[in-house]
């Protein structure tokens, strides 16, 4: 479990792509999943790869040129709802599952102040229309928009002029 969750919080990838990665969809730092596998149906979907995603995959990529590469413990797939289940199971304060981890990473792209259309990309979005209306949250963080502000007038500029 440890694997598929590393990898979802490294790729910010939806835990239901993240489940049907095989090896034949690896391609060195990148994974496509054909349309029929998509979101949608209409277009590939490319998920970028960090390193560490790189060397999460490697393993089991190498192991099973077939067949998904994401299993539990018993070597079976994961499903949705066990997944689900085994993060329910985690005994930690707070309700934690597994599309938690995309929030997570969007949130923190957009505070690093990755711009809402590479992000959709990245996210593997259509479009930014799901960034701004889900993610309009970071509006009432003044210390994001204080540095947003700032790199937007070339940072020391409104300094100055204060």
């Amino acid at each position: 479990m440890r694997d598929i969750l590393a990898f979802l919080r490294e790729t910010g990838c939806r835990p239901q792509e993240a489940r049907i990665i095989e090896a034949t969809h690896v391609r060195g730092d990148h994974v496509i999943l054909p349309k029929v596998d998509s979101k949608g149906l209409k277009y590939n979907r490319v998920i970028w790869l960090t390193p560490a995603a790189e060397s999460i995959i490697r393993r089991p990529a190498a192991e099973r040129p077939e067949g998904k590469l994401f299993r539990n413990r018993w070597r079976k797939p994961w499903s949705t709802g066990r997944l689900n289940e085994r993060c329910a199971g985690l005994k930690l304060d707070l309700h934690f599952f597994p599309y938690a981890l995309r929030h997570t990473w969007i949130t923190e792209a957009l505070e690093r102040g990755v711009d809402p259309v590479t992000l959709a990309i990245l996210a593997g979005h259509r479009d930014t229309t799901m960034i701004c209306r889900v993610y309009q949250h970071l509006a009432r963080v003044p210390g994001h928009l204080k540095a947003s502000l700032m790199k937007a007038t070339g940072g020391e500029a409104v300094a100055k002029a204060g």
